[in-house]
This record gives C-alpha cells, structure tokens and sequence, in this order.
C-alpha cells in the first residue's frame, strides 16, 4: 500500500529522530508532494530549535531518511485531482491541496498530524486518510 505523508509527520520523524522511523519508511512506501520540501524549509529553525538532537544529528538523520520517501513534482499530478483536492481543502487549509492532490493520484492513504484536516477532508467525502499515530496503532 502507497502513503501519502504530510510535512507535519517529517517534521516530527526528525524532531524525535527516532530510529524506528528511519525503519518505517524503509518498510513502507511514503509519498511526499515536493511543496512539503518547501515547507520544510521553511520552518527549518523550529524543527532544529524543538529537536531532541544536535543539529548535526537531525541532518545526518534527514540524510539518510530521505533517499526512502519518493518525492513527486506537482506536474506529474493531473489537473482533475488538482481541482479535486482544491474543493476538498478550500474551507480547510488551502496549503493541504498538494497533498490531497498527490494521494488522489496515486490512490494512497493520506497520513498527517493534523487533526482538523483530516477531520475536514473526511467530512467533505475523503475517506483515504488517516491520522498518522492511528496508522502507528495499527502496525
């Protein structure tokens, strides 16, 4: 089964640096839309500033973490799911479109930590998509 994984969870992946995580996504095929590289980017300071690991450790992490996500450029998504994903995260949170567009084509389940999106996306019809501890529940 294909993942879809919100920047929320990377974040998280490299904030703990758990080791299990680096084994997870060894195990699990996780998708990630390449606008999640700009987010995390963006918000890079916070994550070194609320990691658990020196910042030498969370790049070394980052390192050998993300040769095993696969990182999809938004052209490779076809405008349909596009518009879908923009109709289910127009009263939700904008920004999550490219996430919800990728999963759509790829027909993955979508994982986040964000409650209220994943709340909102399941009320607007979208049932592929689950909160990504419930996933970590289930294994």
């Amino acid at each position: 089964m294909d993942y879809l994984i919100d920047a929320n969870v990377v974040m998280s992946m490299l904030i703990t640096g758990k080791a299990s995580y680096y084994t997870l996504a060894k195990h699990f095929r996780f998708y990630l839309p390449s606008y999640a590289l700009f987010e995390l980017n963006e918000y890079k300071d916070v994550l070194f500033k609320q990691s658990r690991l020196q910042p030498s450790e969370v790049r070394d992490f980052a390192r050998r973490l993300f040769p095993l996500l696969r990182i999809v450029p938004s052209l490779a998504i076809d405008p349909e799911n596009h518009e879908r994903a923009a109709m289910l995260t127009k009263s939700i949170d904008p920004k999550d479109q490219e996430y919800l567009a990728l999963a759509l084509q790829l027909d993955a389940v979508f994982l986040s930590r964000d409650k209220p999106l994943i709340s909102g996306i399941k009320k607007n019809s979208f049932r592929n998509a689950m909160m990504f501890d419930e996933f970590l529940r289930g294994l």
